[in-house]
C-alpha cells in the first residue's frame, strides 16, 4: 500500500467568472484534487461535472476590494481518474463580488488494485494577520501510518515566501512537501497552495494544526484558510470496493 503524489496541472486564474486549468498527466486510478480560491469570500462555485465537493472554507483580514488584504475562500473537490481525463477544466462560479479567481488540478497515485479512501474535510480560518499562519482544523479524520494528508490554502496577499509543517497527537514522521505555491494578481491579489503530509507513524488523537509561515507581514496580510482531507489505499490485486468508515466515503479503484 503506497501513495504516491503524481503531477501538477498548469494553473489558470483571472478576476472574471470563469476559468480553465489544465489536467496533468493522468492513469486511470489515480485520485484527482482541484483546488480553486477567490477573493471575495461570498461567491459560490459550481461543483465541475463528475467531480465531488470535499469542502471550502473562508478567512482573512481587512477590507474586502483592497489590494493585498480582504477575505479569501478556498475550495477542494476530488474524483477518481478514468484515464480519460486530458485538456482543461471549465470552472464557473456564481455570486458575491468578482474579483481574484483561481485553480488547479493535482494527481495523487497508488499502486494498481488497491482502493481510495477519501476522508470528509476538516477546515480552518486564521483571521489574524502576522508571520505565522496557524490552522487547527475543526475535525480529526482518523489518521493512521501511510496515510497521506492534504492541505490546500489561500490567503490574502500574493506576497511574501512560505514554509511548511503540520503537528498531531499520535502521529510521528510526517514528510511535508509544497507541491504548488501560486500567487494570483488579476483582482486584489492572493496566493494559494498544495501541500502533501505522508504519515509515516502513529494514530491520530486530536485535530491536526498545519501551520505556514510567511517571510514577511503587514497589517492585514496574510491571512486566511485552509482545507484538510485525509487519503488512504487498502486492498490490492482485488481492485474491489473497501467498506466505508463513518469519516468518509471511498471510490472503487481501478487496475492500472
Amino acid at each position: 500500500m503506497a501513495i504516491g503524489f503524481g503531477a501538477a496541472g498548469t494553473a489558470d486564474a483571472n478576476s472574471l467568472r470563469s476559468l480553465t486549468p489544465s489536467y496533468p498527466a493522468v492513469s486511470a486510478g489515480d485520485y484527482l484534487l482541484l483546488g480553486v480560491a477567490q477573493k471575495y469570500a461570498d461567491r459560490t462555485v459550481n461543483t465541475p461535472s463528475g467531480w465531488t465537493a470535499l469542502g471550502s472554507a473562508s478567512g482573512g483580514a481587512g477590507t474586502d476590494g483592497t489590494v493585498d488584504e480582504g477575505n479569501v475562500k478556498i475550495w477542494l473537490y476530488g474524483k477518481e481518474a478514468t484515464g480519460s481525463e486530458s485538456g482543461t477544466l471549465s470552472v464557473t462560479d456564481t455570486g458575491g463580488t468578482a474579483s481574484c479567481f483561481a485553480a488547479r488540478i493535482f494527481s495523487m497515485t497508488k499502486a494498481g488494485g488497491e482502493s481510495w479512501s477519501v476522508s470528509s474535510a476538516a477546515t480552518a480560518s486564521d483571521n489574524t494577520a502576522g508571520t505565522s499562519l496557524v490552522w487547527t482544523y475543526d475535525s480529526d479524520p482518523g489518521v493512521t501510518a501511510n496515510d497521506w494528508l492534504v492541505t490546500v490554502w489561500a490567503i490574502n496577499s500574493d506576497a511574501y515566501t512560505h514554509t511548511h509543517a503540520l503537528s498531531c497527537a499520535g502521529l510521528s514522521s510526517i514528510t511535508t512537501a509544497s507541491r504548488g505555491n501560486v500567487a494570483v494578481t488579476a483582482g486584489a491579489n492572493l496566493r494559494y497552495g498544495f501541500v502533501t503530509h505522508a504519515i509515516g507513524a502513529g494514530t491520530s488523537s486530536g485535530v491536526a494544526t498545519y501551520t505556514n509561515t510567511a517571510s514577511g507581514s503587514a497589517t492585514n496580510a496574510p491571512a486566511g484558510a485552509s482545507v484538510l482531507v485525509r487519503l488512504r489505499v487498502s486492498g490490492g490485486g482485488g481492485g474491489g470496493t473497501i467498506a466505508p468508515i463513518s469519516s468518509g466515503y471511498h471510490l472503487r479503484g481501478f487496475n492500472r
